[in-house]
């Protein structure tokens, strides 16, 4: 895909750490990220013991399972991530858990209007080969005509995880991101701007969680029920996901 813009890494969001062998490791798309931070912290107050968090796009965090990594659970912000996995015969088991929307998101008391990209401003989505958000995002500029334009114009910033997109718009790097629900309050609640965002319908994605072929600890197993239980379901819906079915 050609870029016009490539945000840095922000080690603070994506440092990494060699992790050991059969720890409970649990790898997490960026646009589900701060909903499982306060679920994996909610749980360890239980449990006595939260897993690690390694956060991502689903793209690289996939490449990385392919790869060896020891991730015991992959959350992914779509199916296909999932199935890439599953092919390569890497997959225990793969769940939909939640379906959340594409947003519109910016540093600015009113609502984004979608009217405006069509304007002067500065859009920053994420990369469309290894983020779903990013792929949802250019299919809903490429249905509005935009795409193309954008590109030709260099006003498309490309980051590498929906947390910064956000970051970009939030910092001024871009004036508008394309992200997820969960990034864009976390946004406008974490770092106090007067953030807001517009949900895009028609254009939401399907999260998908998987245990991983030799990796999974039994930790990380019991993790994943968490996920899906009816304790968890009202921090899912804080966040911005919808979860229509709810485990006993």
């Amino acid at each position: 895909m050609k870029r016009s813009c490539l945000i840095p890494v922000l080690a603070a969001l994506l440092f990494l750490v060699r992790i050991p062998a059969h720890a409970d490791t649990v790898a997490v798309a960026a646009g589900l990220f701060p909903c499982v931070r306060e679920l994996a912290d909610l749980y360890g107050e239980c449990n006595g013991k939260a897993p690690n968090l390694v956060v991502g796009s689903s793209g690289k965090l996939a490449s990385q399972i392919a790869a060896g990594a020891p991730f015991g659970l992959f959350l992914s912000a779509n199916r296909e991530w999932i199935i890439f996995l599953e092919k390569k015969g890497l997959v225990v088991e793969y769940t939909d858990f939640a379906t959340s929307p594409l947003v519109l998101w910016w540093p600015r008391k009113d609502p984004p209007d979608p009217r405006a990209l069509g304007g002067d401003l500065r859009i920053a989505i994420v990369d469309p080969i290894l983020g779903p958000f990013g792929a949802t995002a250019r299919a809903y500029l490429e249905d509005a005509g935009l795409y193309d334009s954008l590109l030709r114009e260099k006003r498309l910033i490309v980051a590498s995880t929906a947390l910064q997109a956000a970051l970009a718009a939030q910092s001024g790097a871009a004036d508008l991101a394309f992200t997820s629900m969960s990034v864009a309050r976390k946004f406008s609640t974490d770092l106090r701007a007067q953030g807001s965002s517009l949900a895009l319908c028609g254009y939401d994605l399907t999260h998908a969680g998987a245990l991983i072929r030799g990796q999974a600890t039994a930790g990380v197993e019991e993790f994943w029920r968490y996920l899906r239980s009816r304790e968890a379901v009202a921090v899912w819906r804080k966040w911005g996901f919808n979860v229509d079915r709810e485990e006993e």
